[in-house]
């Protein structure tokens, strides 16, 4: 039997049913924060894991979201299955229409969710931007680079292009750091002594290898280029373990020239 459309919608408009409604999402709202603020606490006892939780923290999020929008459809509401599927087509039409590229970039977070190729905390490289990700919604992605900007990537931009992650979950990192080696040293002083002043620096993960690899460059003269790589103990510290071996690189070539 049929379910009559006006009273239906009467019902639906009534003071009792918004009120209802209102307190449905309010408590969905209230839960949400309980679970950041719980994300937030587990992130201050348990750094190690700040990879991982904001990662479980929006897949909950996002089953709460399914269970609310279930539980006002079929529980509160009481949508009959025409209106329900009238709904459904009226809303695709509508979306796919006037928000074609949200709609991408929702389908694109979605999928996301099972690819994960990356998480929170990762540092990637989308495109031309570098940065660690700080947030990853169902629209876009956000990177703070180095320079402390925030950059919004919509998910279907990262689900179009090629994309880098330099840590893949993990809190450690290989950094590559460059350095021409000067025409008075041996390669093999330079094999000898660099790798243990790379791990006096106090970002080095000690228990990974660390790695010196040569390469000749010729222009007018032939160069020598010093690649060292080695793991930093957390990817937040990339720059800072650059630019100290870079430091302790130049400190050691002045100890062995005094005069210069």
């Amino acid at each position: 039997m049929d379910t009559p459309l006006l009273p239906l919608l009467l019902d639906l408009l009534s003071w009792p049913m918004i009120a209802a409604t209102l307190a449905v999402l309010l408590l969905a709202w209230l839960l949400s924060y309980l679970l950041g603020a719980l994300g937030r606490l587990l992130l201050q006892h348990y750094p190690h894991y700040r990879l991982r939780i904001p990662g479980i923290l929006l897949v909950l999020r996002l089953l709460l979201g399914i269970t609310v929008l279930t539980y006002l459809t079929f529980g509160l509401w009481g949508l009959p299955n025409e209106m329900l599927l009238a709904l459904l087509a009226s809303s695709g039409i509508a979306l796919g229409l006037s928000a074609q590229d949200a709609l991408k970039s929702f389908v694109a977070g979605i999928l996301m969710l099972f690819e994960r190729p990356y998480v929170q905390g990762d540092m990637v490289a989308i495109g031309s931007h570098y940065g660690e990700v700080i947030h990853i919604g169902l629209l876009s992605t956000r990177l703070r680079t180095f320079n402390d900007d925030t950059i919004i990537v919509p998910n279907s931009e990262v689900m179009r292009q090629s994309l880098v992650n330099a840590n893949g979950g993990e809190l450690s990192e290989l950094v590559a750091i460059d350095w021409w080696v000067p025409a008075q040293l041996s390669l093999q002083e330079c094999m000898e002594a660099l790798p243990a002043l790379v791990r006096h620096s106090p970002y080095c993960l000690l228990s990974r290898p660390v790695v010196c690899a040569f390469s000749s460059q010729h222009d007018h003269q032939p160069n020598r280029l010093l690649t060292l790589k080695a793991y930093v103990v957390d990817v937040r510290f990339e720059r800072r373990f650059a630019s100290d071996v870079q430091l302790r690189l130049d400190q050691w070539l002045a100890n062995k020239n005094p005069a210069s």
